[in-house]
């Protein structure tokens, strides 16, 4: 949530109370507006801190091997292979990287990302990895800003391969 608009909001609600109090005759609804909108913008406030609470976005990741496994995206399953090898496998609509002509290839970690490449090592996507509650996500990103990530749509760990 973008830092001004419940500023702004609080700075409203409390504009409702400061004028009701001020006013003549006397107004009963405004400070109960300018109340209702305070504690309602603080209870968003809240909840989105409780949902990133147990979001890491730069966890510790011993080995890249440790990434192997299938991972899925609503019908999309990405498969990264121990050997350095991924796959998609898709039902319907893709989502990316699975929804290029390219569909498999080599993959590496490092810097806290997985890249994939095809089969002649161009690169097609990088994607970092977080955890979320304990487990790994990979997410695609526009952009490295990690304000702009949505972490609530991301690969998530379906299985994972045994070395």
């Amino acid at each position: 949530m973008p830092f001004l608009l419940p500023v702004l909001g609080i700075l409203f609600g409390l504009a409702l109370i400061v004028s009701a109090v001020l006013s003549r005759p006397w107004s009963r609804i405004r400070p109960l507006i300018g109340t209702a909108i305070i504690l309602a913008i603080l209870a968003l406030l809240i909840a989105q801190e409780r949902t990133y609470a147990q979001i890491d976005l730069n966890p510790t990741i011993p080995r890249g091997e440790s990434l192997a496994g299938a991972w899925r995206r609503e019908r999309t399953i990405l498969t990264l292979a121990t050997s350095g090898r991924w796959q998609c496998a898709q039902v319907e609509r893709g989502e990316a990287p699975c929804d290029a002509d390219v569909r498999s290839g080599r993959w590496s970690f490092h810097d806290g990302e997985v890249e994939l490449l095809d089969s002649i090592g161009a690169r097609v996507l990088s994607m970092p990895v977080i955890t979320d509650h304990g487990g790994y996500r990979l997410l695609k990103v526009p952009d490295p800003d990690p304000d702009s990530w949505d972490v609530s749509h991301g690969y998530e760990r379906v299985s994972s391969e045994s070395h």
